[in-house]
């Protein structure tokens, strides 16, 4: 039995869902007042949309491997931040539906892309290359346009990392 607070999150293989019977229409009709999200790797419409979408395509698709690496390589991020970027959103988007809910009776349908999160986390280097006249280049640990954001070697052969953002900081 669903109550005020149910949610239905689903991440399946396009086309899955509606194969289970399981689809928004189906869901509402017997549930009115449930939320329901959808996360996915590209979309729901477009090209793309029945591409597989695992974490590291999707870091190479929305550009992330462009400015991570050295100049001699690029590399994936550490983490499988296109994952955790989709996910951010959809939690963010379950609380705001929530509260919509709560306080108007709207209810509401919503969907995640991982390349749409991504994407937008990818703002500063688009923004660098489109208005600073070249592409940031992969720097290591280093930053594309902040000096003397780096690390350094310390005088017993360890790593220690400066990151001042503004003169103020220094």
């Amino acid at each position: 039995m669903l109550d005020r607070a149910d949610v239905f999150v689903q991440n399946l293989a396009p086309g899955a869902i509606e194969r289970l019977g399981l689809s928004d229409g189906i869901l509402r009709a017997r549930h009115p007042r449930l939320i329901t999200c959808s996360i996915s790797g590209y979309g729901s419409e477009g090209p793309y949309r029945n591409n597989k979408a695992y974490d590291l395509l999707v870091q190479c698709a929305g550009g992330l491997l462009s400015v991570t690496g050295t100049p001699e390589a690029p590399a994936k991020a550490g983490i499988s931040v296109a994952d955790i970027s989709a996910g951010m959103y959809a939690y963010t988007g379950v609380l705001t539906a929530l509260y919509e809910r709560e306080r108007t009776g709207v209810v509401t349908s919503f969907e995640v892309a991982m390349l749409d999160a991504l994407a937008e986390w990818m703002s500063q280097p688009y923004f660098y290359g489109r208005y600073g006249g070249t592409q940031p280049a992969r720097t290591g640990a280093r930053h594309a346009s902040l000096s003397p954001y780096r690390p350094y070697q310390d005088g017993d052969g360890g790593q220690v990392f400066i990151g001042p953002q503004n003169e103020r900081e220094w």
